[in-house]
Order: C-alpha cells, then sequence, then structure tokens
C-alpha cells in the first residue's frame, strides 16, 4: 500500500463516518484511513453531521438509526485508500445490483427508507 500524500487529505474532506459491527484490530485500521483521507471519525451515528456509516453487515442497530445519509460496506474506505480518490458511493450499499446508477441515492435497508443526502452535509459526492 502507497503512504497517504497531501492531496489524500481531501478525498473525504466534509465527510463525517461511523462504523458498525466491526472489532479491532480492523476497526482501528479502517479509522486511520479514514482520517488519512481527510475524514471525520465519530463513534455514533446521533453525532451530527454524520455522512456514512460503514457497516460489517447489513441491518446492525446503528443502521436503523441512519435517515439520511450511506450505509456502506468496509469495501468503500479499503477502495477509496488504494485508489487514491472518492469513489461513488452507490456501488457499495448494501444490495447493490451492477447496472444501477451510480448516481441515484440509496435506499439503505428493507426497512428504513432513507436516502442519501451527503452533500448537504458538506461532503461532496465521489467522483
Amino acid at each position: 500500500a502507497t503512504a497517504a500524500g497531501p492531496a489524500d487529505k481531501e478525498i473525504f474532506k466534509g465527510c463525517a463516518f461511523v462504523l458498525s459491527g466491526f472489532q479491532n484490530p480492523l476497526r482501528g485500521d479502517l479509522v486511520k484511513k479514514i482520517t488519512a483521507l481527510g475524514g471525520v471519525y465519530h463513534t455514533d451515528w446521533a453525532e451530527p453531521p454524520c455522512t456514512h456509516l460503514i457497516a460489517a453487515f447489513e441491518r446492525t442497530p446503528k443502521a436503523k438509526q441512519v435517515k439520511k445519509g450511506w450505509v456502506l460496506t468496509k469495501e468503500y474506505i479499503l477502495d477509496c485508500a488504494a485508489k487514491h480518490r472518492r469513489l461513488p458511493e452507490r456501488k457499495y450499499t448494501f444490495g447493490y445490483t451492477p447496472g444501477d446508477s451510480d448516481d441515484e441515492p440509496a435506499v439503505v435497508t428493507h426497512t428504513t427508507p432513507a436516502v442519501a443526502s451527503a452533500a448537504s452535509a458538506g461532503c461532496s459526492g465521489g467522483a
């Protein structure tokens, strides 16, 4: 893995992340990647303005709290770090099917029709 450069600090600028369902050492590694890429880490979704929940599985207790924002797999963080750029969130949502539009808001769970509003929270969308 290549070390983070100065431009990497801009990748998640304005984005706030919460992790759910992960244990150390993986949790610690994800937090390091988030902060190295300029994101902010919170321990609880209730700490506004969270924009991304990175979940180990789809229906974690924290995922049920999300009304607006992204609920994504850990691969989102790993792939953004590996590619040194912000990637579109849509393909990292639970239940994503190849061919789905990357620019449509994601329905994050079957029971909560939460839609992505990261842009309104100051976190510009992936490119």
